[in-house]
């Protein structure tokens, strides 16, 4: 089956109002562009890898299928375990092997130079604390950009999106807020996103920045909404923290809905035992004990003598 990488990138240069110009600066000619819109000529693996990072896509999304190779190439399995050790908050490890990496010859490329500029800006911050550090190197990260200033890669996303988080533990909201709502856009808008969990952990910590300000209403809004986009997904992965943002923040904006608070956190207890976290289903639990014990005590001072 013949792929139609021209008509793929016309459509997707379209869909963001990127000129064939834009696409070809630094990469090659403008008259190259044109022809592999017009199938007159192929790209080589070097230059269709150069105009996907141009325009915010993976080298996948130009294939139906697309060989795994993380675990034969070196710079995938640095990545990989990278990527593993993040999940697991293993901030030092992934600290040594970023500043080991730094200066290899197979991570010169720019997009290889923004992954560990960004790990290096979390584990900074969660290391040591030092917001202006974690912050600058996730802007330094983000100046590796190879896309216009119309569209975002999914790596820019989450880069942006580690901003905002901090920002937020930080206690600096409005600015959080911000990038949030970018992060929304741009993540709606994008054609082509792999990581579906990506949305749903948007609104997640979107709906945690907002609840951080008392906003409940806001908060629960938020939660909702990562909610169905979990479902549409079929992805538990964020379901069982969106559930509980829901049962948190219903009851803080409307005490009178204990049973449909007490509802959600049930949900959520019960996508973190199916998940076997079993310590978040715990954690649930307590909340629920919190919930209806606060509420029989406003209840009881309620009663008339």
């Amino acid at each position: 089956m013949e792929i139609e990488f021209g008509r793929k990138i016309k459509e997707l240069r379209h869909f963001y109002g990127i000129s064939q110009k834009e696409v070809c600066e630094g990469i090659c000619n403008q008259s190259y562009i044109s022809k592999l819109e017009k199938g007159m000529v192929h790209p080589s693996a070097n230059m269709l890898a150069m105009i996907a990072d141009r325009l915010g896509v993976s080298p996948q999304y130009f294939f139906d299928d697309f060989a795994d190779v993380t675990k034969v190439n070196y710079v995938y399995q640095v990545i990989d375990y990278i990527s593993k050790n993040m999940e697991r908050a293993k901030y030092e490890e992934v600290l040594e092997m970023v500043e080991g990496e730094k200066n290899n010859p197979l991570f010169k490329r720019p997009h290889l130079q923004q992954f560990l500029l960004w790990r290096k800006g979390i584990c900074i911050y969660h290391l040591y604390g030092d917001e202006a550090e974690a912050v600058a190197l996730f802007d330094q990260s983000l100046a590796h950009s190879e896309t216009t200033n119309k569209n975002k890669s999914e790596r820019e996303l989450d880069i942006l999106l580690s901003k905002a988080i901090i920002y937020s533990l930080e206690e600096k909201y409005p600015e959080a807020n911000e990038i949030y709502e970018k992060l929304l856009f741009a993540s709606r808008k994008h054609p082509y996103l792999p990581n579906e969990t990506l949305i749903p952990v948007i609104y997640y910590n979107y709906s945690k920045n907002n609840y951080s300000q008392n906003k409940y209403s806001k908060a629960l809004e938020l939660a909702k909404k990562g909610v169905i986009v979990s479902l549409e997904h079929n992805s538990i992965y964020m379901l069982g923290d969106l559930y509980f943002q829901c049962g948190k923040c219903l009851w803080f904006s409307n005490k009178a809905s204990l049973k449909e608070s007490l509802h959600y956190l049930e949900m959520s207890k019960q996508v973190f035992i199916l998940r076997e976290n079993e310590e978040f289903a715990e954690l649930v639990q307590e909340e629920i004990d919190e919930i209806k014990a606060e509420a029989a005590e406003t209840e009881g001072e309620n009663i008339p003598e």
